[in-house]
C-alpha cells in the first residue's frame, strides 16, 4: 500500500509539472522537488519521461534511475542501448538531482521502435535460476520487430512468460513501444 501511495502521489506531482515545462529533465526536477517533502525515506520511484513529436518523431527524453532506453534501427537491425543520466525521484537532496538529471533527444527513422521497461523483465528467472537478461530482450526486439508496437509487446511478454515455465513473478513487468511506421504504409 505505501509503494501504491507514493505512486499515486508522484503521478499527481508529474501531471502538475508538465503542465509548466516541455523539457523532460525540468519536468523531473520539479517532480522530485515536490515529492522530496512527502516521500518516506528510504523509497523512491524510478522514472521514464519523455515527449513525441509525431510529425518530427523527435523524441526528448530523461530518465530518473529507469533503465537505459532500447532503440531499435531498422535501417541496421541493431538495438541501441541510451543511458540518461538521473538519480531515483526521492533519493538525496534536490540540488545533485538537479545536477545529475538531463534530457536527451532521438529521431525514430521508418520502421524504428522505441522501448521502454522495467527491470522486472530482464530479472524474470527460470526454474534454473538462469535471467532472461538483457541479450534475450534485445534479440526479442530484433525477431519481433516487424509486427506492429502493441503485437511486439505482447510477444515479449510470451516469451518471458514461457522462460520462466511458471515460475512465480517477483518484480514487476511493464513495457511501452512506440514504432514509427514505413513511410509506405503512411508514417
Amino acid at each position: 500500500i505505501p509503494g501504491a501511495f507514493v505512486m499515486a502521489l508522484t503521478r499527481s506531482i508529474l501531471r502538475a509539472s508538465a503542465l509548466t515545462s516541455r523539457s523532460p529533465s525540468e519536468v523531473l526536477k520539479s517532480t522530485n522537488a515536490a515529492l522530496l517533502a512527502d516521500i518516506k525515506k528510504g523509497m523512491f520511484v524510478s522514472m521514464f519521461y519523455g515527449l513525441l513529436d509525431g510529425p518530427s518523431a523527435k523524441l526528448e527524453f530523461g530518465s530518473a534511475g529507469h533503465n537505459p532506453t532500447l532503440v531499435y534501427r531498422a535501417s541496421t537491425g541493431e538495438v541501441d542501448s541510451i543511458r540518461c543520466h538521473g538519480l531515483a525521484l526521492g533519493l538525496g537532496k534536490s540540488s545533485v538531482f538537479e545536477r545529475t538529471i538531463e534530457t536527451k533527444e532521438i529521431i525514430l527513422h521508418p520502421g524504428d521502435i522505441c522501448f521502454q521497461y522495467t527491470d522486472g523483465i530482464q530479472h524474470a528467472m527460470n526454474g534454473m535460476q538462469e535471467r532472461f537478461g538483457m541479450d534475450r530482450l534485445t534479440a526479442r526486439l530484433r525477431e519481433f520487430s516487424g509486427v506492429p508496437a502493441q503485437t511486439l509487446v505482447t510477444e515479449i511478454l510470451s516469451r518471458v512468460e514461457a522462460f520462466c515455465g511458471g515460475q512465480p513473478q517477483f518484480d514487476d513487468i511493464t513495457m511501452v513501444a512506440v514504432k514509427r511506421e514505413s513511410s509506405a504504409k503512411g508514417a
